[in-house]
């Protein structure tokens, strides 16, 4: 399924700082649960740093007070990165690219550069873009897994709930609640924390 970054970067462009940072979190909260899929496949570290790369946006969501993290750095969350030579998980992918978004996010917070943004949502579409065609390959994985929408429908999923996110996004200023507080809503509301990608039953 084709797909244009553009349309999102324009998108953002017309966001606040506060309102890019929500949509990335948005894109990592629907990022993580394959990355704890494939941590419980493999064993593999680093639950701590992306639970504190996510604790650190929604903590910036909050208060509103940006800058690095005194806790964690990109370069810290980076050194929990799985290598794709070392596992043969179906997540190992997914798990990668939710600890790059997670490094983009902690950037994005640290310099408010929108192509922290735009890389994280890059990163995001390319990780589904690649699952629906390995599912779709007859001589991949595609036995061995399914998905939960079937494997033609999850990248456009994933399109709809970006374009969702941007319009809500868009219309946040106009309610006297605060973001952080419409947003976590909305994760809860919207289950993005259901992994999306899950093992075909024995």
């Amino acid at each position: 399924m084709d797909y244009d970054i553009a349309q999102f970067e324009e998108k953002l462009i017309e966001l606040s700082d506060l309102e890019r940072l929500g949509f990335g979190i948005c894109l990592l909260e629907r990022a993580l649960p394959m990355f704890y899929a494939f941590q419980a496949e493999t064993n593999h570290a680093g639950m701590g740093e992306v639970m504190a790369s996510l604790a650190a946006c929604w903590k910036t969501m909050e208060d509103g007070r940006w800058g690095e993290p005194a806790f964690l750095t990109s370069n810290e969350c980076e050194k929990v990165m799985p290598d794709s030579e070392d596992y043969d998980s179906f997540y190992t992918s997914a798990a990668l690219d939710a600890v790059d978004i997670c490094c983009s996010l902690l950037d994005f917070i640290h310099a408010k550069d929108i192509r922290s943004i735009v890389a994280a949502t890059q990163v995001q579409l390319d990780t589904l873009d690649l699952a629906t065609q390995r599912l779709l390959d007859e001589d991949g994985v595609g036995d061995d897994h399914r998905l939960v929408q079937g494997p033609t429908s999850l990248l456009s999923l994933e399109l709809n709930r970006m374009q969702d996110d941007l319009f809500f996004l868009a219309a946040s200023s106009a309610q006297s609640e605060p973001l952080a507080s419409q947003l976590r809503r909305r994760v809860l509301e919207l289950n993005y924390r259901q992994i999306e990608l899950i093992r075909r039953a024995e």
